[in-house]
């Protein structure tokens, strides 16, 4: 009986992410819909009711409460996930103190909270799950790369149009272009790795690099080459593997700046972000006193209730870091970064390399732990990693 109970909080702690993951489409329906039939304000105006958003976060919330309870059923939890914990309530506690506007404490704490679930999504993680939502995403990539060239065919324009005039940039079943490029990524990513029927492998593998190329994502189609190229790469080549990545990287920023015709790309959009990761730099103490001042959940609780809390816009988990957490949390977590991908190429592990690049990668251009489901499928990989470490 004692094992009985774990067992059903693992199915139902499984069956909510499958869940929520399927109604990705609903939480940004509105905007899509929008950039075909009109009615965008603009890029940090929410046009999807916030009672609908929410939903998200209450599964989150019920999964973290859920995974506690097993927790505290088996008696037992991983030295990680422990580790992990503490310096979640010590960010906590520290920001508590801090804090002079509770909306944006709770937007902080929105923000950690992929990271804390990884605690307690450990003992739930195993290969047949990620097998499922492998499974699941391909279901939501065809309804996704729909969208997108509807999206192409007949979007008002609100990005712009190309030399044939036809919408530049489609996100499909996201508003963000580079956040619609995340996911096709993530899509590629499982189906490398967990996707066991070859006619699905097929299918992804052809049509995600098209999938990107209409997002027009800068991101996407840097991201794209250095992850296949780790994919394919022979391991007796490995010792070369961080050249290979660093030449790649300069050749692909180069070849989107020409592809689109668009100095933007590496001399505006990135620029920007580089100023503003540049400037957070120049503001910022060891121990930041604006947790939560930071996110995307700030800045939209700003404009929806007319209020200056002072958020601001980051563009990056990098930077993100820095304006909520200080210096400190953003050297831990480039030093536990750097560590894991050292270890991933060491061991030649492709399918970890594969993943430090894909989530380090778009840390650069996307705030990955606000970007659903993408936030979800990070806590979900790196407990399944944390579970099955022999490092």
């Amino acid at each position: 009986m004692c094992h009985d109970k774990p067992f059903r909080i693992s199915a139902t702690i499984q069956k909510l992410i499958l869940v929520v993951i399927f109604l990705t489409p609903v939480f940004s329906i509105y905007e899509s819909l929008a950039l075909i039939f009109g009615g965008l304000v603009d890029n940090s105006t929410a046009l999807t009711p916030t009672y609908i958003k929410i939903i998200k976060d209450i599964v989150f919330i019920l999964l973290g409460l859920g995974g506690f309870v097993g927790i505290l059923r088996r008696n037992r939890v991983n030295r990680y996930g422990l580790m992990g914990l503490l310096y979640f309530l010590l960010v906590v506690f520290t920001a508590l103190a801090y804090s002079n506007n509770f909306l944006i404490f709770l937007a902080g704490l929105r923000w950690t909270f992929p990271v804390l679930l990884i605690t307690f999504l450990i003992p739930y993680t195993t290969k047949d799950f990620l097998v499922k939502i492998a499974n699941m995403l391909f279901g939501l990539f065809l309804l996704h790369f729909l969208f997108q060239i509807i999206q192409l065919f007949f979007a008002q324009g609100w990005f712009g149009r190309n030399a044939l005039g036809l919408s530049l940039r489609n996100p499909g079943i996201f508003f963000i272009p580079s956040t619609a490029a995340f996911f096709t990524i993530c899509v590629l990513f499982f189906t490398m790795f967990y996707q066991p029927n070859r006619v699905l492998r097929r299918f992804i593998f052809w049509l995600s690099p098209l999938s990107i190329f209409l997002t027009a994502s800068g991101s996407g189609v840097v991201v794209y080459p250095v992850i296949m190229t780790i994919y394919l790469v022979s391991k007796k080549f490995f010792k070369l593997l961080p050249i290979v990545v660093v030449i790649l990287l300069f050749l692909a920023g180069h070849t989107v700046q020409d592809i689109t015709g668009r100095d933007k790309v590496l001399e505006g959009s990135f620029a920007t972000r580089i100023e503003i990761f540049v400037e957070l730099i120049k503001q910022a103490s060891l121990i930041s006193q604006n947790f939560g001042y930071g996110t995307n959940t700030g800045v939209l609780l700003a404009n929806q209730l007319g209020l200056d809390l002072g958020a601001v816009i980051t563009d990056s988990t990098y930077a993100s870091i820095i304006a909520n957490l200080g210096l400190l949390g953003l050297i831990i977590t480039l030093v536990i970064v750097l560590i894991f991908a050292t270890i991933a190429w060491l061991n030649k592990d492709k399918e970890k390399l594969v993943f430090v690049a894909i989530f380090g990668l778009f840390s650069a251009t996307t705030n990955i732990v606000e970007a659903f489901p993408m936030n979800l499928l990070f806590s979900i990989l790196v407990a399944y990693y944390l579970k099955n470490s022999k490092s």
